[in-house]
């Protein structure tokens, strides 16, 4: 009887994990029996990934779109930073970028809170709230996140969606 045989991997066993190993009789063409092997993973050091990029919108004359990726911003006192679920476009988000500089325009917010600054004490992260961001001001909300004011920002009932507090909005 010779020793088991080890097949090679292959991409679809197991991720990369299994190894079938056969145990032959005395003749290689027939096959006595067949096992699974699951090989143990090696030490993996896992580490915590924080995200500090996101994706914002910039209007700009025509009116045209660019996506940018830029640093997730910090709420300043009395500010809140929200992710935006769901955000609202108004006339003047198109129109201001036509004789002004491109900026991300929007301004209504609907989300969940993600971080409060220094002196908020209504707000705290995980709350589901909708909010007006300052006109003109950086951080809008045509991005995953923006910054809004605590004094502009109120919180949503359970039953209000996110979408009912931006059309009714308008």
């Amino acid at each position: 009887m010779t020793a088991p045989t080890v097949l090679p991997r292959t991409s679809r066993n197991l991720y990369n994990r299994a190894v079938k190993i056969y145990s032959w009789r005395s003749r290689p063409a027939s096959i006595n029996c067949c096992h699974l092997y699951i090989r143990p993973r090696t030490q993996r050091k896992f580490t915590t990934s924080t995200r500090f990029n996101m994706k914002e919108a910039i209007v700009a004359k025509g009116p045209k779109v660019t996506i940018h990726d830029v640093p997730i911003p910090k709420p300043g006192t009395s500010q809140v930073l929200i992710k935006v679920v769901y955000s609202g476009s108004n006339p003047k988000d198109w129109k201001r970028p036509q004789i002004g500089d491109p900026h991300n325009s929007g301004d209504d917010i609907a989300g969940i809170v993600e971080a409060v600054g220094n002196g908020v004490l209504e707000f705290k992260k995980g709350d589901r709230v909708a909010a007006f961001h300052e006109m003109m001001a950086p951080h809008g909300s045509f991005a995953e996140y923006a910054i809004a004011w605590d004094y502009t920002t109120f919180h949503l009932p359970e039953k209000t969606s996110f979408e009912e507090v931006i059309l009714e909005s308008k």
